[in-house]
């Protein structure tokens, strides 16, 4: 289904070891959902921590996630909201595409730029992470319901 590896980071743990750029985007990331909600979204709440994924992947080992939803049960799952900011450095060019489909059943790719930052609806958008063919890094926020 999925090779990356993952792990839980919050702002707070960052900053405390000397991770000032991180700590940054982990604080930005978190602070989006209300901005949603200001904008006329739903009410939303976040959890503390934000995924890190790492995606090693090489020519002879692609590195990947399978299609999926982020919440597939909502009656269970709070999950509404995915955010994710993607942390290449400037020129990479490793595959890792983003794959997501519209309702309408059209597939859009979306490419893993640095500084990039992606929002979509957890319950509905259906997506996965076309074969990486060198590291890929991202981090994702999953606002839940309020």
């Amino acid at each position: 289904v999925r090779n990356d590896r993952i792990g839980w980071l919050s702002a707070d743990q960052l900053e405390a070891s000397g991770s000032r750029a991180l700590s940054l985007a982990v604080r930005l990331l978190r602070a989006l959902p209300a901005a949603v909600q200001e904008a006329g979204g739903w009410p939303l709440a976040v959890p503390l921590p934000v995924q890190a994924a790492v995606y090693d992947g090489s020519r002879a080992h692609a590195a990947f996630y399978k299609p999926h939803l982020d919440c597939k049960e909502p009656a269970s799952n709070p999950r509404r909201l995915t955010a994710i900011l993607y942390l290449q450095p400037p020129g990479w060019d490793g595959g890792g595409e983003l794959r997501a489909w519209r309702r309408d059943g059209e597939a859009v790719e979306i490419a893993p730029l640095g500084g990039r930052l992606v929002l979509f609806r957890a319950c509905d958008v259906l997506h996965e992470v076309r074969p990486a063919f060198a590291t890929r890094c991202a981090l994702t926020l999953w606002a839940v319901t309020a």
